[in-house]
């Protein structure tokens, strides 16, 4: 009699506990899975903000470009001729996009706009001249590639931001009384340019928005941002070299 009270006992016991056991581990199952959403939704979010920050303008773009402001010309010049070099090369990369040919071939010798199509033309030792194939096909130029364009000028934009502060930088410490006036008006040419650069840049901007895309005009604006950008790099070279050496030391 007392082996079965206590089978009883011991039944009922688990009966009663077993359902609380269920509940507390769905409990943990669903918190569990609600603190998996809500990370996998603020990641999201970020996410999202992000990549709507990124397809705005220079201005907003978070990806843009800051420093603390230079503590010497030193630093400043040094600084602006990085930022121009980084310009000039996603501009050349700009031009690469629109100056892309397709490898050609005549009778297996490759034809390309560096070479000489009459020397590899088959027909040259016949007639001494190039075939029709050579002459209408070698230099012809592939459609740019829109994703690559708005790539480079991305990289444009972001950095046009940081050649504002550069030429900024350059322009305060010019101001100091220890600066001669033609070494600061200098430094107010670099603001100058760099303001107009600007300008150029809405043009390409407004060049790869185009449709249909033209190559020849991105052609032409990148070709004049990259003399800005070396006429730039002159104009630094000079400041650097006449300013006062007092001026060029870290603080």
């Amino acid at each position: 009699m007392q082996l079965a009270k206590l089978a009883c006992l011991t039944a009922l016991s688990l009966t009663v506990s077993l359902p609380a056991f269920a509940d507390a581990s769905v409990a943990t199952a669903t918190t569990t899975a609600a603190a998996n959403t809500g990370t996998a939704n603020t990641g999201t979010a970020i996410t999202g903000a992000a990549n709507t920050g990124t397809a705005g303008g220079a201005s907003t773009n978070p990806r843009a470009i800051t420093t603390a402001p230079a503590e010497s010309l030193d630093s400043a010049v040094k600084e602006i001729h990085e930022t121009l070099r980084r310009m000039s090369s996603a501009a050349g990369d700009m031009l690469h996009e629109v100056t892309r040919t397709e490898e050609v071939y005549n009778n297996g010798v490759p034809v390309g706009k560096n070479a000489n199509p009459m020397a590899l033309s088959p027909m040259y030792q016949m007639n001494g001249y190039q075939t029709l194939q050579d002459s209408l096909t070698h230099a012809v130029y592939l459609p740019p590639r829109p994703h690559w364009l708005k790539n480079s000028f991305d990289q444009l934009s972001d950095l046009q931001t940081k050649l504002l502060s550069d030429a900024k930088d350059i322009k305060t410490i010019l101001a100091s009384p220890d600066c001669d006036s033609a070494t600061r008006a200098q430094g107010m040419v670099l603001g100058d340019i760099s303001i107009e650069l600007g300008k150029d840049l809405d043009g390409l901007k407004a060049d790869i928005s185009a449709q249909p895309l033209s190559g020849a005009k991105i052609n032409v604006t990148s070709h004049k941002i990259i003399d800005t950008i070396s006429g730039m790099e002159k104009v630094a070279d000079r400041v650097w070299k006449e300013a006062p050496r007092r001026l060029k030391k870290n603080k």
